[in-house]
Formats: structure tokens, sequence, C-alpha cells
């Protein structure tokens, strides 16, 4: 009596199925252990099942939260301040060169730029 094998491409498709429910049971078992954190349901049709690790790793922890909360508002505050003073720095130069060509502004801008060089080496010659 001769066995008759089954086609490579029958087995793949066996495999591919197998696979395909691994990955369903993978993503069930998931689903049942969704929990309610901070009071939000995890959507876990939309996450990708690393995304969801990542993610309840770190809701996890309260020390994780405070420490990358903190990271990121001090980069907010950091960008925030070199931001205004490079678009300050670059309004001051252009105005001041704008206005130092308007003959009765201009005048007035040399004279306060006098009275404050004047005012300054006096304040620093007193000693205070």
């Amino acid at each position: 009596m001769v066995k008759l094998k089954s086609s490579p491409k029958k087995a793949k498709t066996s495999a591919v199925r197998k696979s395909r429910k691994a990955v369903i049971n993978e993503v069930e078992t998931v689903k049942s252990r969704a929990k309610v954190v901070h009071n939000q349901y995890i959507s876990v049709n939309t996450m990708k099942l690393k995304e969801v690790q990542d993610y309840l790793l770190y809701v996890s922890s309260l020390k994780r939260i405070l420490w990358i909360n903190f990271l990121v508002g001090t980069a907010r505050g950091l960008g925030f301040i070199v931001g205004t003073v490079i678009v300050l720095a670059v309004l001051t130069f252009f105005i001041s060169q704008v206005l130092s060509e308007i003959p009765w502004i201009g005048e007035s801008f040399r004279w306060l730029d006098d009275w404050l060089r004047e005012n300054i080496d006096t304040y620093s010659t007193n000693g205070h």
C-alpha cells in the first residue's frame, strides 16, 4: 500500500492556519486580561501586543510616570526659553536696523544708548 504525502502547499497552509490560530488565541488572552487602568479601558484591537506591554509597563509605576513627565516638562521649558531668546534677539536686531534709519526715532535711540552707557559707567565706578 502506498502512502500519499500531503503536498508542501497544504502543509504550508495548515501551518499558516495554526499560526493565525495562535495569534488569535494570544489576542483573545490579552483581551480577557485587559484591565481598567486609571479609569480608562485599553483598546487591544487598536494596539499591538508590544505597545500594550509598553503602556502597561509605563502606567504600572508612579515613579516612572513622574520621572518621564518631569523630563518632558524640562525639555518643553528649555525649548520655550531658547526659542523665545532667539526670536527676541532676531526681532531686536531687525527692528534696530530699521528704526535707526528713521530720523527722529534713530536720534532718540542714539540718545538713549548714550544715556545708558553714561549711567552704567557712573553706576559701576561708584562701587555698586
